[in-house]
């Protein structure tokens, strides 16, 4: 019938923006191997490794016989990778001025799939991607997206963001919520999940591999429960849009800054406070909001491996592949820990 119909195409739609979102998780502004590529160049095309010498000079041609200072080589590895990764940086921001950041593509896809996202990163604090369709449906042919776009284009549709006022069309929001609503999250559905979740894997304890959502998941039971918690989210929605000009706040200069959260918070019991994020704040949940402390982790990578081997090259090469492993374990967690969050199997996120 037309309801099961519908409800299969909203299956998809989820499974499409888990796995785009799962592949979002590990990607950079910062290409680690153009930084590692161009410090090699550097260090050894330039010859800028022969700066480090014990009696360093302007010229980098010097007798191979001359010993290294690590120290010397330390202070120039550091601030050679530094400077190549702030530059590439600051490259990728200029770019997305004319070409979107990933983190953005990804937030106009949430609104053309019509799907929204709430993400919590602590027990009171999260974020908002507002994904409502403008067209009202995000169902059809290629013909009918491409005449959605065009509506869209030509401003008679309506507007994509969460508060109908604002003129800049926001969709991503930091939010805090209220007690009532963290405990209802757990009352509906974190703890049912958890426990269901923990006794099949006690019964699947000889199982191969280590499931985040085991054999013998009783789905449609959760999906009950996570369809009240659904509907529930839209209430509160509906009641921040209701009073925008009151919920709904731009962030002050300590809490843009720092990350302070609003001192008159207690006053709202039973309310969520939305921030305006047109910086999509949600990237700290993944790589692109950690850049620096990346570039920092490659560094220390590559200083570590040099001081081992003393040589530019098995150090870059055994920096890169730690930082694969490393990336490589913050995925799978991280598809696990989305696996559980959403209650899509693992075998659906390729």
């Amino acid at each position: 019938d037309q309801n099961t119909e519908a409800y299969v195409q909203s299956v998809w739609r989820m499974l499409f923006i888990a796995n785009e979102y799962n592949e979002l998780q590990t990607v950079r502004h910062v290409s680690m191997e153009l930084m590692y590529f161009v410090f090699g160049c550097l260090m050894y095309g330039a010859d800028l490794e022969n700066l480090a010498a014990v009696q360093p000079n302007m010229n980098t041609t010097i007798d191979s016989t001359v010993k290294t200072n690590f120290i010397l080589k330390y202070f120039l590895s550091v601030f050679l990778l530094f400077v190549i990764g702030c530059v590439l940086y600051g490259i990728r921001k200029a770019i997305s001025l004319w070409v979107p950041t990933p983190i953005q593509d990804f937030t106009d896809l949430c609104s053309i799939s019509n799907i929204s996202i709430f993400i919590l990163d602590d027990n009171y604090h999260g974020y908002y991607v507002h994904g409502q369709s403008p067209s009202g449906q995000s169902e059809g042919s290629a013909e009918d997206l491409r005449r959605f776009l065009e509506t869209e284009s030509k401003g008679i549709a309506r507007r994509r963001g969460l508060d109908p006022n604002d003129e800049t069309n926001l969709q991503t929001y930091e939010l805090y919520i209220p007690k009532t609503l963290r405990d209802r999250y757990n009352m509906l559905y974190n703890f049912h999940l958890n426990k269901e979740i923990a006794e099949k894997s006690m019964n699947n304890k000889k199982a191969i591999g280590n499931k985040a959502i085991p054999k013998g998941f009783d789905y449609k039971a959760i999906e009950a429960r996570r369809t009240d918690l659904q509907n529930y989210l839209k209430f509160y929605i509906e009641g921040v849009v209701s009073e925008a000009s009151k919920l709904i706040r731009d962030k002050g200069a300590m809490m843009r800054l720092l990350g302070v959260p609003p001192v008159d918070l207690a006053s709202f019991e039973g309310s969520p406070l939305f921030f305006k994020d047109p910086g999509c704040g949600y990237s700290r949940i993944i790589f692109l909001g950690h850049e620096f402390t990346l570039i920092i982790f490659d560094i220390t990578m590559y200083a570590m491996w040099d001081l081992i081997f003393s040589n530019t090259f098995v150090a870059i090469v055994f920096a890169y592949f730690t930082a694969r492993l490393f990336y490589y374990f913050r995925a799978q967690m991280g598809e696990k820990n989305l696996s559980k969050k959403t209650m899509i199997d693992e075998r659906f996120l390729i």
